[in-house]
């Protein structure tokens, strides 16, 4: 809160402004008093008079000579107010730094007054002029009509100011003045003020001159320009004259206003004491409601007396007080059974507490809340009405909705934090900003005070100048749904989260040069649980099976850098139990193993050429691998060895394993590439509303490669209609992709495929062999959108991450590329309205 210390001020300084006083403003005259002639035979008390006995009777060149009078005398009259008070109390300015603020502020009414002396000088040479002409004017003329608006916003600022000075007392303060220079100029002073006013009081005189002659001035224009309004006879003229008119009156009543509110406002901190004064008193600030005056009360344990300023409320509870900044005050009358039986309350809501200010009668509640709404509304808006105060009722309610900082501080889950943004009833709702001062930012939505949708927060860590960045999707608080972690030790999660912790699918990836990793799977809890897939980078392993708490536990398979590959059963990261051991030379161990893959126990050796070997292996150090067991020769030599990779990162396509995975396998895939899956599934959608020949014309195939002579017709239809039936054989190998969990299989298919198209197009002239990419996508396309294979961008990222290492670089690598290009251009496919609305009706 905005604070100050009011002081005793004294005006005065030394021998220096003694002799300046000593030489009197009345023998010496200021070159600035020459040219604005301050010393014309006019009585300050005079400078309102000069009307002829009949106003009505005047014409306009009547009304320009009596403004023109009116303009002189009070010209006449802020001379003489300039040179015999601002003047000298100028002066007379104080060492004490404390008692500089009120100087300042009399400096700065000086500086308004001198600007309404400038208006008035520039009025008068106008009006001298247009009283020497002979030519007929208009009303634009009149400098007090076309620069009505600079008028008003002087007096405005100049009230304003006038208003400050006198809630700081500063005119009391003023006339204490010790310096020998106000002493001297005392006297003239006294009997200047005598023919002015007959106020007693020094302070109180001081404080007439300087704002009664400009009250009389502005009834004067209000006179004249009443007047002139009854002369004009063009309705245009006088609605101009009467918009001038309304805004005088406003001005009127917001001088009446101003200088109420300050007198008020003063009073209240004469009869305050210091303590109060020292923190709340600053001269904008100003009283609007006393609970003392109108009744209200928050409770008698809570406060005896609240204040209602233009800025703030003030609960006062003994030698201690709260005070509520009003652009965090919001007012409901609706405050059910808070309120207590026989009385009326509001419930008053600010971003720590809520509480209720009950009234007696329904009458005072009113006028309570109508004020305290007003009073926000124009804190929010940065300024006061004009005028300050309309009718009880008029004027319209606080927005519930706000932009505002604040900072926290009673005890609570944002205790310290500082919160920057958009505001409803009390918290943050909407865009905002929340700084703690640990370091933990959040930027993004929240609704009832808590974070909600998306946002961005960033968190330090505590033994690295380094932050965790979140950016997720937030519910009631926490982090809930997909979002990315950057975490300050180059790790990256990407995946979904619940409560604040990793739940759901997600990839955790570290991107470190000592230890790089990898995991894609589930999580549960911020641990990895259920199935998932590790890779050790450094290492060159992976292990694809079940977790628990972080650990490997259940059936899993591991690949090493190698190219050995083994499945086995896990408990807590240790193996237990038998398991199946693939060799570099395709050779197969069933049976228990160690760590370090040492056969040890019952198990049985299937070499590549066919032979068994089934026994109790064992090892002992320096002699090597000992069996006691059978060896079974008769078995033939398979056709075809097993399939496997080997590879540093790669998987293993083994027919013997892999099945047994394949479902959750499939679904970390299906659940990794989701909405790119969703994007494909669109683009399927719309291709699927064209029959064959409209979809080959969209797709640019070449004329030459339409497989029409494969299509049979029947005598009703025709070719433009026929639908799902060009590349019919292509189209149904591509549908087996998903009847297979081999990835080696899945490539074969992908092949076949090819080959159906190249059968299909064989018999067009003039064509390249084999089909080129240029050819063959558009094709690719076309059957894949009548396979209509679902979650194809999972079968394709499965297909290459499994895929031989081997054939890299070969057709199977060239085919899924292109199928790959296909998913992509799927994906991006967003038909015409026009287009697509042609394409249904062919249909």
């Amino acid at each position: 809160m905005a604070t100050r210390n009011v002081v005793r001020c004294t005006l005065g300084k030394g021998s220096e402004t003694s002799q300046d006083f000593s030489s009197s403003p009345f023998g010496k005259e200021s070159k600035k008093s020459r040219k604005r002639s301050w010393s014309r035979e006019f009585s300050c008390r005079d400078h309102s008079h000069g009307f002829p006995a009949d106003p009505k009777a005047m014409s306009e060149a009547g009304i320009t000579g009596s403004l023109l009078q009116e303009e002189e005398n009070f010209s006449s009259c802020l001379a003489r107010i300039d040179a015999l008070i601002l003047k000298p109390l100028l002066q007379a300015e104080p060492k004490d730094p404390k008692e500089k603020e009120n100087f300042q502020l009399l400096a700065l009414l000086n500086e308004r007054f001198q600007a309404l002396w400038n208006f008035t000088e520039e009025n008068s040479r106008i009006l001298r002029g247009k009283c020497g002409s002979s030519e007929s004017g208009c009303i634009q003329d009149f400098y007090i009509i076309w620069k009505g608006d600079l008028f008003l916003s002087l007096c405005i600022q100049y009230f304003v100011t006038f208003a400050n000075f006198v809630v700081v007392q500063g005119f009391e303060q003023a006339t204490k003045s010790k310096s020998e220079a106000w002493k001297l100029h005392k006297p003239v002073l006294k009997q200047f003020l005598r023919d002015f006013t007959s106020e007693s009081s020094l302070a109180l005189a001081l404080h007439s001159v300087l704002h009664k002659p400009l009250r009389s001035h502005i009834q004067s224009y209000l006179r004249l320009l009443s007047q002139l309004q009854e002369q004009l006879q063009e309705e245009c003229e006088k609605d101009v004259v009467g918009t001038v008119l309304r805004e005088f009156g406003k001005l009127e009543s917001f001088i009446s206003q101003v200088l109420d509110e300050a007198w008020l406002t003063k009073e209240l901190w004469k009869s305050l004491g210091y303590k109060f004064t020292d923190m709340l008193c600053v001269p904008e600030r100003r009283l609007l409601e006393d609970s003392r005056n109108l009744p209200i009360a928050a409770g008698a344990a809570r406060s005896e007396r609240i204040l209602l300023f233009d800025d703030v409320l003030v609960l006062i509870q003994g030698n201690s007080f709260q005070s509520f900044d009003l652009k965090l005050v919001w007012v409901d009358e609706k405050c059910g059974e808070e309120s207590a039986p026989g009385s009326y309350g509001l419930r008053i809501t600010t971003p720590e507490e809520t509480f209720v200010l009950s009234a007696k009668e329904p009458q005072i509640k009113a006028a309570w809340r109508w004020k305290l709404e007003q009073a926000v509304r124009q804190a929010l808006h940065g300024k006061r009405d004009f005028p300050l105060w309309g009718r009880a009722g008029q004027g319209a309610a606080a927005p519930s909705r706000r932009f505002f900082s604040y900072a926290f501080g009673a005890a609570g889950r944002l205790r310290g934090a500082t919160y920057e943004g958009e505001w409803r009833w009390g918290k943050p709702h909407g865009k905002g900003t929340l700084r703690w001062r640990d370091g933990r930012n959040h930027v993004g939505d929240f609704q009832e005070g808590l974070e909600h949708g998306f946002g961005i927060c960033l968190v330090p860590r505590r033994s690295e100048d380094r932050y965790d960045c979140y950016k997720c999707h937030w519910y009631q608080g926490k982090m809930r749904g997909y979002g990315i972690c950057e975490y300050g030790n180059d790790t990256v999660y990407k995946g979904y989260f619940k409560d604040n912790v990793r739940q759901g699918f997600g990839i955790l990836e570290n991107f470190s040069a000592q230890h790089p990793f990898k995991y894609t799977g589930q999580w549960e809890n911020d641990k990895k649980n259920g199935y998932g897939i590790w890779e050790d980078k450094e290492r060159g392993e992976r292990y694809i099976g079940m977790w628990l708490d972080d650990h490997r536990h259940g059936a899993g398979i591991v690949v090493t850098q190698s190219g050995i590959c083994f499945q086995r059963t896990f408990h807590a990261d240790k193996m237990v139990g038998s398991g199946i051991l693939l060799l570099e030379d395709d050779s197969v161990y069933e049976g228990n193993f160690t760590e370090d893959l040492t056969f040890v126990g019952k198990g049985k050796l299937s070499f590549a050429n066919g032979f068994v070997l089934e026994g109790t292996f064992s090892a002992k150090k320096g002699r090597g691998l000992q069996t006691h067991g059978t060896l079974n020769t008769s078995m033939e030599k398979p056709e075809e060895p097993r399939s496997r990779t080997i590879g540093k990162g790669s998987g293993v396509i083994l027919p013997l394993i892999l099945p047994r995975f394949y479902p959750e396998l499939s679904m970390l895939y299906m659940l990794g590439h989701e909405r790119q899956d969703e994007l494909y599934g669109q683009g399927i959608a719309e291709l699927s509303r064209f029959p064959d020949i409209r979809l080959l014309e969209f797709l640019d195939v070449h004329r030459h490669l339409w497989p029409l002579q494969d299509l049979p017709l029947t005598s009703d239809q025709r070719r433009s209609l026929i639908k799902d039936q060009c590349f019919l054989s292509a189209t149904e190998c591509l549908q087996k992709l998903i009847t297979t969990a081999d990835p080696g299989a899945k490539l074969a298919i992908l092949r076949q495929t090819y080959e159906e198209l190249e059968r299909a197009v064989s018999r067009a002239p003039q064509r390249e062999a084999p089909l080129p990419m240029d050819d063959l996508l558009p094709l690719l396309i076309f059957v894949v959108s009548r396979a209509k294979i679902q979650r194809l961008g999972a079968e394709i990222h499965l297909i290459r991450d499994f895929m031989d290492p081997t054939d890299h670089g070969g057709m199977f690598d060239f085919l899924l590329t292109a199928l790959e290009s296909c998913y992509e251009h799927i994906q991006r496919l967003r038909l015409h309205p026009r287009e697509s609305g042609r394409h249904s009706h062919s249909s």
